[in-house]
């Protein structure tokens, strides 16, 4: 009788506790929570996920952000960081991450802000950013990204910047981003990219900066801006063209054009 209350009780806490997670992600880590009052930093050691349910004593009041640095986390699974409430902001810096899956960052209305600088990524399953209605800004850059699945970025109704700099990008292909209707900038710079195709950009027509300063770009299609009807500016310094062969009656709003340091005669 005691042995099957006991295994009752344990099956109990055991279906309790997975439901504050999605998936696991860890064991146990260190964040720091950012708050707007006296305390305005907290650190709490968390397991599995991160979630209002899982940070201990978490208070919503105040809540600015969370951050997670110096980690082992090989897969940011679905739901790494779920359920916070409020306008905040998430930091993950100098970790070891490999992958980040699908629907990693997981019903989070009010996040404005993802950082994942600095943490060795090397891939992304589709939709990895996606149905985050208020997220402005995705930082990226400093890892080992060498592609970008169809629709990693997707349905992000809000997003004015994504950084993905200092990677190791040999091509960037439209089909990674969908539904990103308010995307401004994208910083592209010293990353390996070759050549840029027609199209390229054109998922992102409200596109106004460009940033492909230090690749390896040494063709252009004359089409590759097609769409860019409201691109201002263009950096194409530092790298290997040397025939400029742009349709610039398609980005007839084009005010500032970077070519120094190309081989252009």
């Amino acid at each position: 009788m005691y042995t099957f209350a006991f295994l009752s009780f344990w099956a109990f806490f055991l279906t309790v506790n997975s439901q504050l997670c999605v998936e696991s992600s860890f064991s146990v880590i260190p964040v720091r929570l950012y708050y707007n009052r006296s305390e305005n930093i907290v650190d709490k050691r968390v397991s599995r996920c991160l979630s209002p349910s899982t940070v201990p004593n978490y208070d919503e009041a105040g809540f600015l952000g969370i951050r997670v640095a110096d980690q082992y986390i090989p897969n940011l699974n679905k739901g790494v960081v779920s359920g916070f409430r409020g306008t905040f902001s998430v930091d993950f810096e100098d970790n070891h991450i490999e992958t980040v899956k699908r629907e990693a960052f997981f019903d989070l209305p009010g996040v404005r802000s993802i950082s994942l600088i600095s943490s060795r990524i090397r891939w992304f399953e589709t939709r990895a950013f996606s149905d985050l209605p208020s997220l402005v800004y995705i930082n990226l850059e400093k890892n080992d990204i060498s592609s970008l699945p169809p629709g990693v970025f997707d349905n992000l109704p809000n997003l004015e910047r994504l950084v993905l700099s200092e990677n190791q990008l040999t091509a960037f292909k439209p089909e990674s981003l969908r539904r990103v209707p308010n995307l401004q900038v994208i910083d592209l710079n010293f990353n390996s990219i070759t050549e840029l195709r027609t199209d390229s950009f054109s998922s992102v027509p409200s596109l106004r900066n460009l940033n492909l300063l230090a690749n390896q770009i040494s063709e252009i299609h004359p089409n590759a801006f097609r769409g860019l009807k409201s691109l201002l500016l263009l950096n194409l310094a530092d790298n290997n063209i040397k025939d400029l062969n742009i349709n610039f009656d398609l980005i007839s709003n084009l005010a500032v054009l970077e070519l120094e340091a190309n081989l252009i005669n």
